[in-house]
C-alpha cells in the first residue's frame, strides 16, 4: 500500500521528510477483514502525518496478492476528513 500525489499532471509517490509514504512506514494499520475461497479482503487505514497538503490530489495505490495494482479515487485530506475519512477503492488493474 503506497500514497501517490499528483504533480505537475504525473501521479508520483508521496514523499514525506525524504521517505516515500508506504505501508513500510508507521502511517498505516492494515488488517485482513476476511479470507474465503482463496480470497482474502483488506482494509487499510493512512495516519496522515504532519507535513502533507490538505488540499494536494492524493490517491491510494495497493497491489493485491494476485500482483494486479488497485487505485482510490483522487481524494484530499480535507474531502476526507470531511468524509469522515472513508475513501473507497475502484479494483481497476492498471
Amino acid at each position: 500500500m503506497s500514497i501517490e500525489v499528483l504533480e505537475d499532471g504525473e501521479w508520483r509517490s508521496l514523499v514525506v521528510l525524504g521517505a516515500p509514504e508506504t505501508d513500510e512506514g508507521l502511517d498505516f494499520v492494515t488488517l485482513v477483514v476476511g479470507s474465503f475461497g482463496g480470497k482474502s479482503r483488506w482494509v487499510s487505514i493512512w495516519l496522515v502525518p504532519d507535513g502533507v497538503d490538505e488540499d494536494a490530489a492524493l490517491r491510494f495505490v495497493m497491489e493485491g496478492t494476485s500482483g494486479r495494482s488497485f487505485r482510490s479515487p483522487e481524494f484530499t485530506v480535507e474531502q476526507a476528513r470531511d468524509n469522515w475519512g472513508l475513501v473507497g477503492l475502484v479494483r481497476r488493474g492498471d
